[in-house]
C-alpha cells in the first residue's frame, strides 16, 4: 500500500505539470499546423522541448516526480499477489479522495 501511496501522491503532485504538458502537446499537434499554413515558422518542437528541459519549473510532471522518488526511495514495489495488487491500487486512489469528494465525483 505504501508504494501505491507514493505513486498516487506523485501523480497528484505532478497533475499541474501534466496539464501544462498536455496543453503544449495540443498546441504542437493542432495549432502549429495552422500557424505554418498562415506563414509563421516558429521554433521547432524539438528546440522548444530542449529549452523547456533546461528551464527550472515549479510544475513538474508526474513522470519527473516519479523519477525523483525513485532516486530517493528506490525502485517502486511491484505487487506479486492479488491482495498486493489490491493494496497497491487502494494506495494509488487514497491521495485523490479529497479531490473526488470536493467535486462530488463530477
Amino acid at each position: 500500500m505504501g508504494a501505491g501511496l507514493v505513486n498516487g501522491a506523485g501523480m497528484l503532485v505532478g497533475l499541474p505539470g501534466d496539464l501544462r504538458q498536455m496543453i503544449s502537446d495540443v498546441h504542437d499537434q493542432y495549432v502549429r499546423p495552422i500557424e505554418q499554413k498562415l506563414g509563421y515558422q516558429g521554433p521547432s518542437p524539438e528546440l522548444l522541448k530542449q529549452i523547456e528541459d533546461q528551464r527550472p519549473t515549479l510544475t513538474p510532471t508526474s513522470g519527473q516526480v516519479s523519477k525523483l522518488a525513485q532516486t530517493l526511495v528506490g525502485a517502486p514495489y511491484q505487487p506479486q499477489t492479488d491482495f498486493g495488487k489490491l493494496a497497491y491500487t487502494l494506495g494509488q486512489k487514497i491521495p485523490g479522495l479529497p479531490f473526488f469528494a470536493l467535486t462530488r465525483g463530477q
